[in-house]
Formats: C-alpha cells, structure tokens, sequence
C-alpha cells in the first residue's frame, strides 16, 4: 500500500537499521489531486531531495509532464503505450 509522506523519515531510519538502501521514491497521487498535481509532486521531490534520495519516479499518463518539470526522473506510461486495461 505504500507509506504516508509523514512516515518517509521514519521508514528510512528502519530500513537503514535493516542495511536496506532506498534510492528514491515512487509516489502515486491519491485520485483527488489528480487534476492539481503540481503542488504534491513539489512537496514530495523536496522531502526525498532532504533525505538524499536521487530518484524519483512520479507521475502517469495524465500528468506526467508536471512531474517531470517538478523532478520526476522516472515515469509511467503504460495508458499511453498500450490504451486502458479491460474491465474484468
């Protein structure tokens, strides 16, 4: 399910004690700030940029420019490549 951005620090704490090196975040915007994403992928890139992370991969078809201007480094583009998924 992924951790809260309040709980970032905390999981890096742990998964350094564990020898574990986290690189980067993968960050998926709740469905209501998906039309406004700007503001959260800023906030995010901030937050893992002060904990020394380096990659950072955020935003999906709809709003990956955004992300990128704000510091994605990696994005996700499977709706643009293969159209949507089927309905089961």
């Amino acid at each position: 399910n992924g951790i809260a951005p309040i709980e970032i620090e905390n999981y890096m704490t742990y998964a350094a004690s564990r020898s574990l090196g986290v690189v980067g975040l993968m960050v998926v915007l709740p469905q209501v700030e998906s039309n406004h994403p700007r503001k959260s992928f800023k906030k995010l890139y901030k937050l893992g940029s002060d904990l020394g992370l380096s990659e950072f991969s955020m935003g999906m078809t709809h709003d990956f420019e955004c992300a990128v201007q704000e510091g994605s480094t990696m994005v996700r583009v499977g709706r643009a490549v293969f159209g949507n998924r089927e309905s089961l």
